[in-house]
């Protein structure tokens, strides 16, 4: 499991801390909604509090991560496919 420092550090290379520490009037970003199940917001909730960030703050780390494994191609989209060789046996 991550340490509250390396996941604070990862958090803070991926959004930079200029972001992390302006006021509401000039944020950079924009408040959606989103629907997660139950226990997803339990874990989430169990997980900020261990690591020291927000609800919020880790659910834009989530989103930067997953966003940054796709664009790596680490992440495929499930339209893709690939050549697979099947051996036949008789």
């Amino acid at each position: 499991m991550a340490k509250k420092d390396q996941v604070g550090n990862a958090f803070d290379n991926l959004l930079g801390p200029e972001k992390k520490q302006k006021g509401q009037d000039d944020r950079d970003y924009k408040s959606i909604g989103i629907a997660l199940m139950n226990d997803q917001i339990e874990r989430i909730d169990e997980i900020s509090e261990k690591i020291g960030y927000n609800r919020s703050e880790l659910v834009r780390f989530a989103i930067d991560e997953f966003i940054k494994r796709y664009e790596s191609g680490e992440i495929r989209t499930a339209t893709e496919t690939q050549t697979v060789t099947v051996l036949k046996s008789d």
